[in-house]
């Protein structure tokens, strides 16, 4: 072997050990990081709350001006606390933690000089500053609003670090005399005075970052008037779209294009969550990238995706992107080619539509600009329903009441003497046709939701669609078996016992009355734990916050 080959042959072998290792660094350097920053924090922290060496504090007295040294002081308990909530930044891989954890730590060294002369503490914290330099490559994630927020394990640690620092602090001073005056006492031996003033920097700066963090987690997010122009326009230049995909101009949504700008995915954000509603639109062989790419985007932005309401076409790529999946119910599509109202077993729908006609309902399909007391019209049904089922706006998975949204869309309504009585939105699609919003009054006749649908499902038949879209029954489906995973045998258990209260039986057997196929529809989910969070997300989104999740559906 010559010494080139020789050579060749250490580089490689050399080359293949410092890629091991850099891996290896990058992946731990952000929790060794993390680590170190907690720790400065601390370690600057009880400093602060002990009596601080005489001889320095002298020593600075005579060179700088007393208020200097107590305005440094509270300024540098306030940089240690935000160090110990920075951490969890750094855990995460985010890079404005790192940076803001390399300011903060050299503006601590600082500090730590004017304030007591602590130089063995600068070089503690010029040393952390040096390793998240030398670590900016570890350090690629950039929340987007929503999606920052603090861990509960590092809260309750930095929490508990405050509260011991106070604990420590009160039991050194606790031979003090504490009165007002102490407070205003500004002396180099007045360690007990700078405590207090400490502990109050300490206290303010841990509220307000608390505070910001739920505000962001509060802070509703909604689509910008260029972003829904845009994506209509996607939408309309669309050859082959599925009704569910108008979802994407209700207005609570985000979304991520592919780089043709031939596929979106539309998603919200829940938490540390990306949850997609629906596969993605558009290009089909574009699919398979558009799920990785939106792993990849959700993982940048310290989020984790989930796809909601997906059927079995996704499922391989799905799979194949390491997506764990759980069936949540089932879509009703009644099939228009082969629907009439003709033999035995339509005698009920030719009964309704019967006395829907005898009640003197007339059906019409009608749009905004159809005339101009439409949009009053029906924001008076619309009003008049949600009264009568105290219930509230829907959203992520669900149309709402909107007058922008719905001028989009035909709207089928049933009129009685003139008066509208109960309408529904539609989402026309290239080959089926879907169903939004159904609403009516609460004097409406007791068959007028059916006879409405009816005369829809008749009407998507007569225009040349394909298939009606009744929407999903929740829970549908699910398997309670032995073998079964927990989520579907506990998904089971609830579509059996809780029909009373949340009617998933009754809105499956409503919708059976119109003969469907029956399609699955799962949840997508990095592994076993997400799904389950991921599917508490989507309720959440689809319920309208908090308080919509805590009272039940309403029924039509």
């Amino acid at each position: 072997m010559s010494y080139i080959d020789v050579d060749r042959a250490r580089t490689g072998w050399m080359g293949r050990v410092a890629r091991v290792a850099g891996t290896v660094v990058s992946s731990l350097s952000p929790h060794i990081a993390a680590l170190m920053v907690f720790s400065s924090g601390a370690m600057v922290l009880l400093t602060l709350v002990r009596p601080q060496i005489a001889v320095r504090m002298e020593l600075l007295a005579g060179v700088l001006p007393l208020g200097l040294v107590d305005l440094s002081h509270f300024l540098a308990a306030v940089c240690a606390t935000v160090m110990l909530f920075l951490a969890y930044g750094l855990a995460r891989r985010r890079a404005l933690a790192r940076q803001a954890s390399l300011v903060v730590c050299v503006a601590l060294a600082g500090l730590a000089l004017l304030n007591g002369f602590v130089w063995e503490e600068s070089v503690v914290l010029l040393g952390v500053a040096a390793l998240l330099s030398g670590t900016r490559a570890a350090f690629y994630r950039r929340p987007g609003p929503g999606s920052a927020r603090l861990g509960g394990w590092w809260t309750f640690a930095a929490l508990a670090m405050l509260a011991l620092s106070a604990w420590l602090g009160f039991a050194i001073y606790e031979e003090v005399p504490y009165s007002g005056a102490l407070w205003l006492t500004f002396l180099p031996e007045a360690d007990a005075a700078r405590f207090l003033r400490a502990l109050i920097a300490v206290c303010l700066a841990a509220g307000i970052i608390l505070l910001l963090r739920v505000l962001a987690a509060l802070r509703p997010v909604s689509s910008t008037p260029e972003e829904l122009a845009r994506v209509e326009s996607f939408l309309q230049g669309q050859r082959l779209i599925e009704p569910e995909a108008w979802l994407a101009l209700t207005g609570d949504k985000r979304f991520l294009y592919s780089a043709s700008n031939q596929s979106i995915i539309m998603y919200a954000v829940s938490g540390r969550s990306w949850i997609a509603m629906g596969p993605p639109i558009g290009a089909a062989d574009e699919r398979r990238e558009m799920i990785w790419k939106f792993r990849e985007a959700a993982d940048r932005a310290d989020a984790w995706p989930a796809f909601y309401s997906v059927g079995p076409e996704l499922l391989p790529d799905l799979l194949d992107a390491g997506f764990v999946l759980q069936k949540i119910g089932e879509a009703a599509l009644v099939p228009l080619s082969a629907f009439s109202l003709e033999g035995g077993r339509r005698y009920r729908l030719r009964q309704t539509r019967v006395r829907a006609r005898k009640e003197g309902l007339e059906f019409s399909i009608e749009r905004f600009s159809s005339g101009a007391g439409l949009e009053s019209e029906l924001r008076e049904v619309s009003e008049a329903w949600m009264r009568d089922r105290k219930g509230v706006e829907k959203g992520f998975s669900l149309g709402r009441f909107d007058a922008r949204y719905l001028s989009r869309f035909p709207i089928a309504v049933l009129r009685r003497e003139g008066r509208i009585v109960a309408f529904a939105n539609l989402w026309p699609g290239s080959e089926a046709v879907g169903l939004d919003l159904m609403r009516s009054r609460p004097d409406a006749p007791r068959s007028s939701m059916e006879a409405l649908l009816l005369e829809v499902i008749l009407w998507a038949a007569e225009n040349g669609y394909s298939v009606f879209d009744l929407g999903l029954a929740p829970l549908s489906g699910l398997e309670d078996r032995p073998f079964a995973p927990w989520m579907s045998r506990v998904g089971a258990f609830i579509y059996r016992h809780a029909d009373s209260i949340y009617g998933f039986g009754g809105l499956r057997a409503f919708k059976q009355k119109f003969d469907p196929v029956w399609s699955p529809r799962y949840l997508a989910a990095p592994d076993t734990m997400r799904v389950s969070a991921a599917l508490l997300g989507a309720t959440r989104l689809t319920s309208g916050g908090l308080i919509g999740l805590l009272r039940p559906p309403v029924r039509s």
